[in-house]
């Protein structure tokens, strides 16, 4: 069942604030401090499920009344950009004082951990591309980020700065998934599949 924009928008302009029934429903509900705003988003839905729409599904709200932020998707652009402003920084600024005292040290500690942090980047690119996959089933799914994450993937595993970490990340994951393909051969399709997507890209 799809998620009702109509009964979601109906919602989200509920005046909570100005209803007895529930200042004093909320009265009694202790939030816990971790995150108390998903909380109260929480018990608001299934207050509202129960006293004033009983056909609502608390469960449309994700993705709409919170709206994912997929922050992590950032992180390995992130990483990448700190290498590239720190090697245009020594390629343009070498002789300026701040760089000689406290840049360079920061951009020879960056050299050092290259190839793991290139490596680590790979990692977390290829599991943004999995974690993506997996909310379709849920209904917080994103079709098109999806699609365009995917799309990034496949000519990263052919670019040539990406190219060696991505495929060694591709290898393990295969190492690590082929007895339990071999046990359940239907799962061999699939992955031939996204084998045929990612071998299209290659000119």
């Amino acid at each position: 069942m799809g998620v009702d924009t109509g009964k979601v928008s109906a919602f989200k302009a509920f005046d909570f604030d100005g209803n007895e029934e529930w200042n004093a429903h909320l009265r009694n509900v202790e939030l816990p401090a971790g995150n108390p705003e998903a909380a109260l988003l929480k018990v608001k839905s299934k207050w509202y499920k129960k006293t004033v729409d009983p056909d609502f599904d608390p469960a449309w709200l994700t993705g709409t009344v919170i709206n994912r932020p997929f922050t992590y998707l950032l992180v390995p652009f992130l990483v990448l950009a700190v290498y590239q402003l720190a090697f245009f920084l020594s390629e343009h600024h070498s002789s300026h004082p701040l760089w000689q005292q406290h840049g360079a040290k920061a951009y020879q500690w960056l050299l050092q951990r290259k190839q793991q942090a290139l490596q680590v980047t790979a990692q977390v690119e290829i599991m943004n591309g999995f974690t993506l996959l997996a909310l379709l089933l849920t209904p917080g799914r994103q079709p098109v980020l999806m699609l365009m994450v995917w799309q990034v993937l496949r000519l990263r595993y052919w670019s040539v700065d990406a190219a060696i970490h991505h495929r060694q990340v591709w290898q393990a994951l295969d190492q690590l998934t082929a007895g339990f393909r071999y046990r359940f051969p239907i799962l061999q399709k699939p992955v031939n599949m996204g084998v045929a997507f990612f071998q299209s890209a290659r000119q």
